[in-house]
């Protein structure tokens, strides 16, 4: 025997969701309905053992959590990094210029060493 049918909205209410959520789960098999309506036009119904039957399959037993450690031996310290964006700013900036320095030194001497091999490639005027 069925028992007594609820229609979409009563067991949408009784459960806590919508309607919608209920026709999710049609499609997807977990809760078996009835369609008392036409196929073009349904109107389903759901069986009381077919709702307990699908709530026992979604039962779910929260696992016992464990307890936090208290004492300092055995206790975990959380691993938080503390992150100076303005620092990190400032050191990149920083590495920046003196790369740029370094750069401008040895474009400074190559210049010169240039410099001086012209000089040392004309010959004096008399």
């Amino acid at each position: 025997m069925i028992g007594k049918l609820l229609t979409m909205q009563q067991l949408a209410d009784q459960l806590s969701v919508s309607q919608r959520h209920i026709r999710n789960l049609m499609k997807d098999g977990a809760i078996v309905g009835i369609n008392v309506g036409t196929v073009g036009r349904p109107s389903w119904r759901f069986g009381q053992v077919d709702i307990e039957a699908f709530l026992q399959r979604r039962r779910m037993v929260r696992p016992a959590q464990k307890p936090l450690r208290s004492s300092s031996k055995g206790a975990l310290s959380p691993m938080i990094e503390v992150i100076d964006f303005h620092q990190r700013y400032r050191d990149n900036l920083a590495a920046k210029a003196e790369v740029r320095a370094k750069a401008k030194v040895k474009t400074e001497a190559d210049q010169a060493r240039r410099h001086s091999k012209r000089r040392s490639a004309k010959p004096d005027a008399p």
